[in-house]
């Protein structure tokens, strides 16, 4: 319905080009049929003879064609594809970099570590080791700050995102400990339950919660020690028998620190291994006081008893029955090794 209306919209257009409004009778005089004249009285060989002029070729100026909205567009277009380039170039040779480095400074305690990182998506990649004595394994991540498009590099910039680094160990406790050890800004909602006791560390504006009783204070000194010497920040240190993470498939102990790297070229750092190292290792060997053992058994009883509707104490009996069962494993392969 539409084409037919052009079509007829054309017809009836003075300027349409249509077979009967050509050059070759341009000049021709209008024939009035009523005065009784014919095509006889048409001089056709000069009608003939005339031939038309050439059309004449019309330039369009390039401004006219390409506006300022197309340069502007086309500006931002190759700025966005020489900002992914760059940083596409910069991520590649920096994490080849780190790889071969860090492989070096963790096989000083793990076995089994790959020469390099396993790209997970364009900014994060990850490294996975095993091979030591109460670990089943482990995972090192590192997320580069944004770097491949203008609007995520400046949103970053803007927030102040920066390249993160994070230490994820799956443990196999000697003891099988029921504790809690949480460093952070503030207490997580996944902990509020557990009656954690809060230490505040100002020099680091940051508190730990936890239930380690007496043990803690070994731990809150490995962490000021570590954040007096330091450039990197320490986000968050989770350490505890409630994996929450995506491993916990692997297992319910895990013991996992969070840096924001301020200097990106001191990523693959010996001091900050061996601060996540010593700090997993006493998690592994943590030996509770019998006051924080029963306590944290009794409000572990208490708050699983509420959903699954059994008997606190049965609960807590049946926890540390558990434990003695393992604690009792442990002794006697050390016995057979001996």
């Amino acid at each position: 319905m539409y084409f037919t209306f052009l079509l007829f919209s054309f017809i009836r257009c003075e300027g349409g080009d249509l077979p009967y409004d050509d050059s070759y009778f341009t000049g021709q005089k209008k024939i009035d049929i009523s005065s009784g004249y014919t095509d006889d009285n048409i001089d056709n060989e000069e009608a003939l003879s005339s031939k038309p002029k050439p059309t004449p070729e019309i330039q369009i100026p390039l401004m006219d064609i390409v506006g300022y909205r197309e340069v502007v567009v086309g500006v931002i277009a190759v700025a966005c594809i020489i900002i992914y380039n760059a940083g596409k170039n910069y991520i590649s040779k920096k994490i080849a970099t780190i790889g071969e480095k860090f492989a070096e400074s963790m096989r000083r305690y793990f076995l089994i570590v790959p020469d390099s990182f396993k790209g997970v998506s364009k900014h994060e990649f990850l490294l996975y080791l095993t091979g030591r004595s109460g670990y089943k394994g482990g995972f090192v991540t590192i997320c580069f700050s944004k770097r491949l498009d203008i609007l995520g590099y400046l949103w970053d910039k803007i927030f102040g995102n920066k390249t993160k680094i994070t230490f994820e160990f799956i443990c196999e406790p000697l003891m099988q400990s029921t504790a809690i050890y949480s460093l952070g800004k503030s207490l997580l909602r996944e902990y509020k339950p557990y009656n954690l006791k809060e230490t505040q560390i100002p020099e680091l504006g940051l508190s730990v919660f936890t239930d380690f009783g007496k043990s803690s204070e070994k731990f809150n000194d490995y962490v000021r020690e570590y954040g007096k010497r330091h450039s990197n920040v320490i986000k968050q240190i989770d350490m505890n028998d409630m994996n929450r993470f995506e491993t916990r498939v692997a297992g319910r102990f895990v013991a996992r620190f969070s840096f924001d790297v301020e200097d990106i070229e001191n990523i693959v750092d010996d001091e900050t291994i061996d601060f996540v190292v010593k700090m997993a290792d006493a998690f592994v060997t943590l030996e509770l006081d019998e006051e924080a053992y029963q306590n944290n058994i009794r409000v572990r009883a208490l708050n699983v008893a509420k959903d699954v509707k059994v008997d606190p104490q049965m609960m807590a009996s049946s926890m540390a029955e558990a434990k003695m069962k393992h604690q009792s494993k442990k002794n006697v392969g050390k016995s057979k090794k001996e």
